[in-house]
C-alpha cells in the first residue's frame, strides 16, 4: 500500500494484485496476511504458473499520491494541489511563491493545504492559519468576525479557500482575509479511479437510479469527495 515495491521494480498496482494473488490478502479476513505464508510453497506447486498475466491500467500520479498520504501521510511524488493547479489557474488563484512579487494592498485569492490553525489567547479572538500549496506557504489571518461567520469551514477545511488582501511588513507577508470556502471536495479528483462510474453515466442513465433532484445529487458526489479527501489528508494542527 506505501509503494514499498516499486524499489525493486514494481508498480504499486502491480505488487498489490500480486500480494493478492497470494491466498491471504483481502480475501475476507480483515486485509490481513496470513498467520503462515511460505516463501517457496507456490513455486513448489505451481501456484503461479497457471495465473493468466494480467495487463493492469497505470495508476494515475494522483492516485498515487492519494496513497502515499493514506498510509505514509505525505508522499515525494507531487503535492496534492499540484494536480489543481489547472483549474486554479484558470480562477486566477495565485500560487503561494507568487504573494512576494504582489503589492502591499492587493486582493487575491488563494487555496491551500491547512497545516495550522492558531487561536492565541493574546490575540483578541484573531485566528492565523498557515496554508501549503505545491510553491509554499501563506499565513491568514482571520478576524473574529468572519469566523463567527464561517466557523465550521475555519475549523474543518483540510483544503482551503481564501480571499483578501496581502500584508506586508518586510519580508513577512499575511493575507487578512475577507472570504473563506471550504474546498476539501476538490481533492477528491485525485482518486480518479473512484469517480469514472460516475463520469461514465450520461444525464439520460438517470432513469437506472431512483428520482431525485438533481441539485440533491451533485451535492451528495460534493460531499463524497469531501469525506474521501478528509480520510486521506492529514489533520492540521490546532492550537489554542
Amino acid at each position: 500500500d506505501a509503494d514499498a515495491f516499486r524499489s525493486i521494480g514494481l508498480d504499486r498496482r502491480a505488487a498489490l494484485w500480486a500480494v493478492r494473488g497470494l491466498g491471504g490478502y483481502g480475501n475476507g479476513q480483515g486485509g490481513k496476511m496470513p498467520s503462515s505464508l511460505p516463501l517457496f510453497a507456490a513455486l513448489e506447486e505451481g501456484g503461479f504458473q497457471h495465473e493468466e498475466e494480467t495487463m493492469l491500467p497505470a495508476m494515475p500520479p494522483g492516485e498515487h499520491v492519494v496513497l502515499d498520504y493514506a498510509t505514509l501521510r505525505l508522499s515525494l511524488k507531487a503535492h496534492p494541489v499540484s494536480f489543481l493547479r489547472n483549474r486554479f489557474a484558470a480562477q486566477r488563484i495565485l500560487p503561494n511563491a507568487e504573494l512576494k512579487k504582489v503589492e502591499a494592498g492587493t486582493r487575491v485569492t488563494l487555496a491551500g493545504l491547512v497545516l495550522v490553525r492558531q487561536r492565541p489567547g493574546t490575540a483578541s479572538g484573531v485566528i492565523f492559519a498557515t496554508l501549503e500549496d505545491e510553491t509554499g506557504i501563506a499565513n491568514i489571518i482571520i478576524w473574529p468576525k468572519l469566523y463567527e461567520k464561517r466557523r465550521r469551514v475555519v475549523l474543518t477545511s483540510r483544503l482551503l479557500f481564501v480571499r483578501g488582501r496581502v500584508q506586508k511588513e518586510g519580508i513577512v507577508i499575511h493575507i487578512v482575509a475577507d472570504d473563506l470556502e471550504d474546498w476539501t471536495q476538490e481533492l477528491g479528483r485525485l482518486s480518479t479511479d473512484n469517480d469514472i462510474g460516475e463520469a461514465a453515466l450520461s444525464p439520460t442513465d438517470e432513469v437506472r437510479r431512483p428520482a431525485r433532484d438533481i441539485r440533491q445529487v451533485n451535492e451528495a458526489k460534493e460531499e463524497e469527495k469531501r469525506m474521501r479527501a478528509a480520510r486521506f489528508v492529514p489533520k492540521s494542527r490546532d492550537f489554542h
